[in-house]
Formats: C-alpha cells, sequence, structure tokens
C-alpha cells in the first residue's frame, strides 16, 4: 500500500523496491493491490485510480489508463500479457508502457480474482466465475456456477485452477468442475 513494494533478498532481509518518495506527491492516493511479474526485471503492481505501475528492475514508471476504476487482481499470462481485473468489471491487458482497458456494458461485479489456465482467463466476482477474451468479454461459466454460488479468488498450480469463494471451493482440471465439500489435512 502507499506506492510501497518489498522484496525479500537472499540472506531474508526485505528490501524496499517500490516506486516511492518521488511519486507520492503526485499519486499519493494510488494505494498498490497486487502485484505480478514475468521475472525480477518485469514486475507490474495496479491498484486504486486505474494507474498501473511496472518495473525493468532498476526503476517505476507509472502507466497512465484512461480509467479511474480501481485494480483489484491480477496475473501474467504464459505469453507474458499481464490481465488485470477490478471495479465493475473492467479488464486491462498490456505489457510494459502499454495496456488497454476493456470495460464492460453494462457494469458489472468488481473482479476480485484472475487466473490463466490453458492459455484461457478466468474472472471470479463474488457470485460469478466467468471466462473472458477480447472478443467475447465476460462469458458465465455454467458448469461452475451449477455447482458453487461463492467464488471471490482463484489460484492454479500447474494442471488445476481452483476457486475460493466464502462458502464454496472448486477444483478444476482442465475438462471437469469438482466442488470440494471437505478437505483433508495431513
Amino acid at each position: 500500500t502507499n506506492l510501497q513494494v518489498y522484496r525479500r533478498g537472499q540472506e531474508g532481509a526485505w528490501q524496499d523496491v517500490g516506486p516511492g518518495e518521488a511519486f507520492k506527491e503526485e499519486l499519493g492516493r494510488n494505494h498498490l493491490e497486487q502485484i505480478v511479474g514475468n521475472s525480477a526485471t518485469e514486475l507490474y503492481a495496479a491498484g486504486r485510480s486505474g494507474v498501473i505501475w511496472w518495473f525493468d528492475g532498476h526503476a517505476w514508471t507509472a502507466v497512465r489508463t484512461d480509467t479511474k476504476l480501481s485494480f483489484l487482481c491480477a496475473t501474467c499470462g504464459a505469453d507474458g500479457t499481464v490481465y488485470l481485473g477490478g471495479q465493475c468489471g473492467v479488464v486491462a491487458t498490456g505489457r510494459r508502457g502499454e495496456f488497454t482497458i476493456h470495460t464492460p456494458e453494462p457494469p458489472l461485479d468488481d473482479i476480485w480474482g484472475i487466473a490463466e489456465l490453458d492459455e484461457r482467463i478466468y474472472l471470479a466476482s463474488l457470485r460469478a466465475l466467468m471466462t473472458w477474451t477480447v472478443d467475447e468479454g465476460h462469458q458465465v461459466v455454467a458448469p461452475a456456477m451449477e455447482r458453487a454460488q461463492t467464488f471471490y479468488n482463484l489460484g492454479r498450480g500447474p494442471t488445476t485452477l481452483w476457486s475460493l469463494g466464502s462458502k464454496d471451493v472448486l477444483r478444476f482440471d482442465g475438462q471437469a468442475w469438482e466442488r470440494l465439500d471437505e478437505v483433508p489435512v495431513k
């Protein structure tokens, strides 16, 4: 938050690598919500007021967009494209200093989770799970919606997508959605 980003060093100490003081006067209200990266020399942070930051390993650059909506979640696609989801269903796509804003009509619920599996982008709001493409926009994932009523956060493993809602957990293996009512703890 407050334009702060920290990196943990090899010896375990945290080092401040955020945009920092130079930008606080102009963009001090731009609290960061998410950070993702393709490498240590290509990091992205996004948050309030539609500002996206990217880090080249040496300096942060603010990427101004044509939205004031906040970004709440982020992921990097297999091809290096950065995807951001946020308020009112907004999705931003891009890389480095160039991002395109995709705002749905009519505005949708806030996007809290975003992940890619098998070159497909998934979005989670509190009450819906969707896929997203530039051409088709937001499309509800009916099999997931039949198995759960709450969503919120998405996580992924090498071959699995997880949907974590306030009352529901789903696992997707690329073929079928499975609801988990109990999770064994070892």
